[in-house]
């Protein structure tokens, strides 16, 4: 089958919408992914939240995370000149982020799944690669995202990627530190 032609026939341009709204949704997920985690870590979310409520909002946003990566990789199959050239170029480069970063992302789920329940310091480890993932993406999306090309779009997305730096310095600072706010009963206003 010729996906080119099914693409260009059928759906139009149907695919290449689903893959640039599956992109944003997934950026806006990554990012409250990370916000919370950084706030579970630190013990900041819990003034706002109980702790088992956080976990599960943090576990359903993994998991919608993951299927709005599958649904921008999987509709990219419908965009083959998206994979074509032969000449090395920063699109190039934030591509192979894209990528890497996909992979980090489904080593993080998996790893948060169960997979190694019993293994801390290894799920540590993984973990502690969403940090590597946001900046992966991050270039990612400013080198290939054809939305992020300039406007307000590119200036919102730069300003979120400031927000989220300057999370990650916080919870780096306390990791190296040592301190770390503890889970508080919330009271019933």
């Amino acid at each position: 089958m010729n996906l080119t032609l099914f693409a260009a026939g059928t759906f139009g341009e149907l695919p290449w919408y689903i893959v640039r709204v599956a992109g944003f949704v997934a950026v806006a997920l990554l990012v409250l992914l990370i916000l919370t985690g950084i706030g579970r870590v630190t013990g900041v979310i819990y003034r706002f939240v109980e702790p088992l409520k956080t976990w599960a909002l943090h576990k359903t946003l993994a998991i919608a995370l993951a299927a709005t990566i599958v649904l921008h990789v999987g509709f990219l199959v419908f965009r083959p000149e998206t994979t074509e050239s032969h000449t090395f170029s920063f699109q190039k480069l934030a591509m192979a982020a894209g990528v890497l970063a996909t992979w980090l992302m489904a080593a993080i789920i998996l790893s948060s799944a169960g997979f190694f329940r019993k293994k801390l310091k290894l799920w540590r480890a993984v973990h502690l690669s969403s940090y590597a993932t946001v900046v992966l993406v991050f270039i990612h999306a400013l080198g290939v995202g054809t939305d992020l090309r300039g406007g307000w779009a590119r200036t919102a997305w730069i300003f979120t990627g400031v927000a989220v730096a300057l999370a990650v310095a916080v919870r780096l600072i306390q990791m190296l530190t040592g301190r770390r706010e503890k889970p508080k009963k919330i009271s019933k206003r």
